[in-house]
Parts: C-alpha cells; structure tokens; sequence
C-alpha cells in the first residue's frame, strides 16, 4: 500500500499516540486582497505549544523558490494554527515543512517524519492528498501485448489472427470444425471485420475527386467546384400519327385528340400501328427489344388530309421553295391546320433522276417547322382559292428560327416508262399530325416507404437506368398580373420546331415524380438543394449503374435548411421512366407502334386500329447522349470554373455579344464595342448586327442588354444600339447581247444587286448577312458578278458613291470605305431611298 491510502493509515495510528503529531493537511486561508497571505495548517492531533515561524519552512516553488514564515497565531479549533507569510509565492506547488530550527532539515522530535510536511498552492484554497516529493510508488507489471498481424484485414488473414490468439488463450481448444460453435463466431467476427476494413479503405478512397470511385462521390465533388456531372440525355424525334383520308377527330375545347404521354414503340416493317398495352405481342416486342417512346407535345386535331399535303404551285410560278423560305401555300382547303401545330417538310421525289423515282429522294432534305400562321379562308368566310384557276389553297408560315435549311423542288416533269414526259406537283410534301415524343420506357408506381423517425432517408429506385430529360426554363405570367414566374418545361411550346429538339437545356434532370399517400402535394425533383429551404424538394443522384438514389433533406437544429424532410411513417409513391443515352437516337421510320393503355382516348384507338393508319417518324432521333464518366470528371471538373465569365475589354463585349443565343443558332453575326470616360464612370456602347435581319429592333436590342449584363464589369455603364448603316448610290450602263431579252437581264440584274435570298438559295450582294461591320465596297466583284449574267455583253460604272454624298474617288479607287461601326447598304426600295438605290442608268442591246 502507498500514497494516500498509506497516508490515511498513518494518521489513524497517530491519532492514537500520546506524544507525536503530524500535519493532516494545508490550505489558503482566505485573506483580503491587501492582506498578507496566509496558511491554516492542520494537524493530526491537538497542538501543545505552537511550533515557533523558524521551525516552519515554505519552498519547492519555481519562480519563487522560498516564501518566509512571519508570524504562527492559534485559532479557535486546537489543531489548526494560522501561519503568515511574507509574501504570495508563483502558480507552482509549495510545500509546508516542519524543523527543527533555522537552517536545519529533520522535523522535531515530536513530529512523525512521515507527516512532517504538507503541499499546497496558491492558487487553489486545499491540496491535501497531492503528493510533494519522492518518486512515485511503482505500480502493477504491465501486461504484455499480445503480437497480432495489425495488416490483417480481409476475411482470411482476420480469421487467421482469431485462431491464433485463440490458440494462446485456450490452448486445450484445438478442434477447427465448421460446425463448431466458435468456429462460427470466429467467422462471424471475421466477416464483420472485413467489411469495417472496406468501408475504412472506401471512405478514404472516396473522399477525394482523384480516387473516388463511384458516380455519386465524383457528382458531389464535381458540384462543389460548380460543375454539374451529366447522366446522359435521352434521345427526341418527331413522330406522324397517320389516319385514313376521311378520318378528323378534334379536341372540342377539352381533352386533346393526343395527349402527352401516349405510349410508342420501335419495331419492324411488319409492325402494327396499334398494340394493347399489356398483351402478349406487346410484352413479345419488348422482349425482342422494342424501344419505348412517349409523346411530349399534344394535337387537338387528328385528320387524315393532314397525313401527307401538296404544295400549290401557281400554275408552275412556284415550283420549289427557297432556302430560307419561311412560308408557302399548301393545295387543298385545310382548315383544321393551325398556329403551333408542326409540320415536316419532305423531299417526297429525287430532283436529279429522269424518273423522280421517290425510292430516290434524299433523306436528309426532311425538316420539322412550327406553324405562326395558317391561313384557310378569305375576310367572308369563304375558302380561300387561286383565283385563277379556282383551286382551294391554304396559306401557311412558319417560325423564323425554322428557315427552310435547303432548296425543295415541288413541280417539275418527269420521263414516263414510254418515253414520254408528264408534270408531278408531288416532289416535296409537307407531312401533317406530328407531336413530339422522347425515348423512355414508363415504370409501374414504385412504393417507398415507411419514412423512418430518424436517421437519413435513402430510398433506391427498383429500376434502371433513369430517363434523363432536358428542360427549359421559361418565365410564365402569374395569373394575377403581377408579375412572372420560372418554370420548367421540356421544350417551349412558342419556339421554334428546331429549338424543341436541338436547344440547348438549361438543366438536366431525371424524369420522376414523387408523392405522399393520402396526400395530393407533389414533391418537387430539383438539381441540389442548396436554396431549398423548407420547400418540399428532392434530389435523384444516380449510382454506378444507373439506378436512382432519393434524397431529402436533412433538419438543422430541428429546422429544415436544404430541403424539408418527409413525416416519419409516410409512404412514397414514385413514377419514373427508364432508357437513356445514345441508344434512342433511332433512325428514320423506326417508331411504328402505339401502345394503347387504359388512359388512351377511345376515338384515337379506334381511328389508329382502322386500315390505312400508321406511325411513322419521318425524321431520325436526336439528342441522345451517355453518361458522362468519372475519369472524365477528373479531366474536365478541375478546370470548368477557369472561364473569363466578366467583360473587361471592348473586346470582351463584342466577342460575348457575338455568342448571344449560344449555343444554338447565332442571333448575332458580329459586334463591336468602344468603352469612354463619361466623367465620373466608363459607359460602353455595343453596336450589334443581327443574323438574318436589316435593322435590329428594340425589343432585340433589350435583349442583347439583359444578356450583356450578366457579363458586365461593375462600374460600367452599358448600352446596346443598333449598328450605323452607310447607305449606297450604285448605277450601272449595260449592253445585253443581241437575241437576248432586255426584261430577263434587267431581272437578274436586281435580283443581284438586292439585299434578298435568291430563289437558288445563294445571297444578294447586299444581303445583311454578307455584309457586317467595316466591310468596304469593292467594285470589281459587282461588275465581275454582273457580267457572267446570261445575256449581259458589256457592263459600265455610272455610279459608285455613298447615296446622296458628295462625289469622291470611290469610283477611281473601286471602293467606298465603310468605318468600324458602319454597315453597307443597299435596299433599293424606292419608298425608302435612304437605304440605299441600284440605278440603270442604260441598258442597251438585246431585244
């Protein structure tokens, strides 16, 4: 026995003595603060006469080696005596000794050696039991550490240290059956140790975008550096539902004739265009490997003399239609074609072979354009009619942004298998009853479920991989006028047929939607939940293969603050798609079955099981990507955020004012941009020339400002203006070949010195798209260009100056120089000579 322990024993035997004493304890006594400190020592028994200051001494501190003892003065209770000091000592222990006198070491002879001293501190009021000096007392042996393979980890090598250690503390045990009780457990705890060493080592390993090895590690990391990690998309087409020639279903204000969501699959020639949903051909087509399609748009309007409709040719004044058309007249009286609907403009015969054999005809000179007038009856009423010939037309345009892409031959002859030649009025035809569908197999209800009380919620989708559908974000009026709001569509529904299926998405996610039983409120899929809230919103993340992780948020402090947390016993009910990436972007004529549910109309299934209906999409998918992978991530992830994403320069305006409507078509075909001192601040002024038009407009203009603006350097004042346009004043004298026509060439002429497309599809010389900021005027190519015109022998310069400017040297130099912020131009209107003239001054010769 040793230190205190010993220590009590000691004063309880001296208690019992007649004639020694000892000190139980020391401690601070409380003094004021301009006191002088000092020491109530205890002792073990009642004093006699109090020990004298010399033979009191105080040491050990560090600082402060030794305090002097002043003064010992009895108190009220026998065994205490109060010992005063001369001064504090430091934060250190002291020690409280009794001796024999000034300068000596050994306590008196009334006092046990063992009890002869005591520690206390200054800074705390009692300290008994601590000890003072002397080594401390040694204690038990250590016991030895067992030697174990700390490298174990897996299965084996931790079974084997198990028996091994066994093997020392039960040596007797030596009995190795799989059926023996401990050799169970052994295993057991083995199997336990294995996947605690995995997680260990995965945890590690995924904690790093280098080392992770798995989907949702390498999207989480990707996210913090603001770069979204893609699951692919899905793929898109247009697809036509024809119907026999007499069939016209219509909508009637309610439900549409299509809705979203009708069922499509791909299959072979023989295909049916009508399957039930369910059936055994229908399951027979899956498992032979049949696609699945729904549709995204709706048609109100299901008519068979929409299936395939001819262009009207004006007795052969029209028999192709331009590039860059963007409307045309159609044969017949259609009325049931409207605004929004979509039509896919084919190249039904080959242009080029004497026969126009239709097996010929190109397949690539196919395209969808989106309805902005339609137009099937006159002010009365009436149908609308070529009032020449008496023929019932309907005249139709389309979008800007759908611009006929080439040239479609629609009349011409053809050579007849006798040698003869007879007119077709068939070679392109424009393709009615087309919606909008994407590839995406739709799952039975999925249930999740019961929401646990605590702890994170991970609920796995049961089926894989997830349909990853593009959206878009459009502002929406709120009903009340107040304002808009943002929403999420899959395409917009205004735009053009191209932007439907080639824009590019402003967010990509999952197609799944999810509510409560019993509760009508949807959950709301978002990208992440960093501006939640207490919204009710969660997040898919796709694990390695290709199955759904559900989300949810997680309370702070009991308050929910990325994302509200589902009430503890709910069940989840999921609906989702399956079927992504690259493998549905299927070729043309490929979707030719429509799969029938309980939820499609009657009057659809009927007029698709009559004879004569069928699917078909006249175009190929498109848009179909896969997902993209981790060492990718790796690659791209740590160096995204490296973009200059601020406008410093003039340059930098300009460069970023010419990818306005990027990525997609270019709306902007050049800028240029000065920045000047205003004063007090810098004010940028933009200059802009767009694609495809003469003059930019202002509701253009605001938006190349509220594009701009996201760029702009703070302190910069901002403007967009339309470009200066440097009208001309160009004449010619021509000299036409004789036995050619005088009117032909003066045609050709202005149809070459205009500012339109040609019927050819080529550009005018002063058409806006050929001329842009700072492009001088030459003369040689006008001339060049109008002397290789069929007819035109000689060609002469009368004119060639800026319109109405003083005469220059322009003509003798052979060319008008247009400024850094100028653009040429030439309209030839003659309601508008400001905009520029094209003048015959002579035109001789000919016939």
């Amino acid at each position: 026995m040793s230190g205190p322990a010993a220590k009590d024993r000691r004063r309880q035997l001296l208690r019992a003595h007649p004639e020694l004493n000892g000190l139980d304890h020391v401690e601070l006594a409380a003094a004021a603060p301009s006191a002088a400190p000092a020491l109530r020592a205890t002792f073990v028994n009642p004093l006699g006469p109090l020990p004298t200051p010399a033979q009191l001494r105080v040491d050990g501190g560090d600082r402060i080696p030794t305090v002097a003892v002043t003064a010992v003065e009895p108190t009220t209770d026998p065994r205490t005596a109060l010992v005063t000091l001369a001064s504090r000592g430091d934060r250190s222990r002291y020690t409280l000794r009794l001796v024999t006198g000034a300068g000596q070491t050994y306590p008196p002879d009334w006092v046990d050696p063992v009890l002869a001293s005591a520690c206390f501190s200054f800074q705390v009021a009692r300290d008994d039991g601590l000890p003072c000096d002397g080594p401390p007392a040694p204690g038990p042996a250590a016991a030895a550490e067992p030697r174990l393979d700390y490298l174990a980890r897996d299965w084996e090598s931790l079974r084997a240290v198990l028996f091994d250690r066994l093997s020392v503390l039960q040596p007797t045990w030596t009995r190795r059956d799989a059926a023996d009780q401990r050799v169970m457990l052994v295993e057991l705890l083995a199997e336990l140790g294995d996947r605690l060493s995995y997680r260990q080592d995965a945890i590690a390993t995924e904690a790093y975008l280098a080392t992770a090895r798995r989907r949702v590690s390498a999207r989480r990391h990707a996210r913090l550096v603001d770069y979204a990690m893609s699951d692919g998309t899905n793929a898109r087409t247009w697809v036509q539902l024809a119907v026999s020639e007499d069939e016209l279903l219509t909508s009637g204000g309610t439900l549409p004739v299509v809705p979203a969501g009708l069922r499509l699959l791909t299959g072979g020639s023989d295909a049916p265009a009508l399957l039930a949903a369910g059936s055994p051909a229908a399951a027979a087509a899956v498992a032979a490997g049949a696609l699945e399609f729904q549709t995204l748009s709706t048609l109100d309007v299901l008519a068979g003399a929409h299936n395939a409709m001819r262009f009207h040719t004006w007795s052969g004044e029209r028999p192709a239609l331009a590039a860059g058309a963007t409307s045309a007249t159609l044969a017949g009286h259609l009325p049931h074609l409207a605004v929004g609907q979509v039509l896919v403009l084919v190249e039904h015969r080959d242009p080029v072979g004497p026969a126009r054999d239709p097996r010929d005809a190109d397949p690539d000179r196919r395209q969808a354009v989106r309805l902005t007038a339609a137009r099937a009856t006159d002010a009365g009423g009436r149908p609308l009619r070529d009032r020449l010939t008496g023929e019932a037309v309907t005249e139709i345009a389309w979008h800007a942004g759908d611009a006929l892409a080439f040239p479609l031959l629609v009349a011409g002859t053809l050579v007849t298998g006798a040698g003869g030649e007879r007119e077709y009025d068939d070679g392109a035809l424009a393709l009615g009853n087309i919606v909008l569908a994407d590839h995406g197999q739709a799952q039975p209800a999925e249930q999740l479920g019961p929401v646990p009380a605590t702890g994170r919620i991970r609920f796995r989708l049961a089926r894989g991989p997830l349909t990853q559908v593009a959206r878009q974000v459009v502002d929406e009026p709120l009903r009340d006028g107040s304002g808009t709001r943002e929403v999420v569509v899959p395409f917009v529904a205004s735009g053009s047929a191209a932007s439907a299926v080639d824009a590019a998405p402003d967010l990509v996610l999952p197609d799944v939607s999810l509510a409560e039983d019993g509760d009508g409120r949807p959950w709301e899929i978002r990208r992440d939940l960093l501006r939640s809230g207490a919204a009710r919103d969660f997040v898919v993340e796709v694990d390695d293969d290709g199955f759904g992780w559900l989300r949810f948020g997680e309370p702070v402090d009991g308050r929910p603050a990325d994302g509200a947390r589902p009430p503890a016993g709910a069940v989840l009910r999921a609906r989702y798609r399956t079927g992504n990436g690259a493998v549905g972007n299927v070729g043309a004529g490929v979707i030719r079955t429509v799969l029938a549910g309980d939820d499609t109309p009657a009057a659809l299934r009927a007029a698709l099981g009559a004879p004569g209906a069928r699917v078909a999409n006249p175009l190929p998918a498109r848009g179909g990507t896969d997902p993209e992978t981790i060492e990718q991530v790796r690659q791209r992830a740590p160096v995204a955020f490296r973009r200059q994403e601020r406008a410093l320069t003039a340059d930098d305006y300009a460069r970023r004012a010419e990818r306005f409507g990027h990525p997609g078509p270019a709306r902007v075909q050049r800028a240029v941009a000065t920045v000047r001192w205003a004063g007090s601040w810098h004010a940028v002024v933009v200059a802009v020339d767009p694609v495809g038009a003469e003059q930019a407009d202002d509701a253009f203009l605001a938006e190349v400002r509220d594009y701009l603006d996201t760029y702009r350097m703070a302190g910069h004042d901002l403007r967009v203006v339309a470009a200066r346009y440097a009208p001309l004043e160009i004449g010619l004298a021509v000299h036409v070949a004789p036995g050619r026509r005088r009117d032909l060439v003066r045609a050709e002429l202005g149809e070459l010195l205009s500012n339109r497309r040609l019927p050819d599809g080529r550009l005018g010389l002063f058409h806006p798209d050929r001329l842009t900021f700072g492009t001088h005027v030459y003369l040689g190519p006008i001339v060049a260009a109008a002397q290789v015109i069929p007819g035109v022998a000689r060609v002469g310069v009368t004119r060639f100056a800026r319109y109405r400017q003083p005469a220059t040297d322009a003509r003798a130099r052979g060319r008008i120089d247009i400024g850094p912020r100028e653009i040429a131009r030439l309209d030839d209107d003659p309601n508008r000579p400001d905009r520029g003239r094209f003048f015959l001054d002579a035109l001789e010769g000919g016939r």
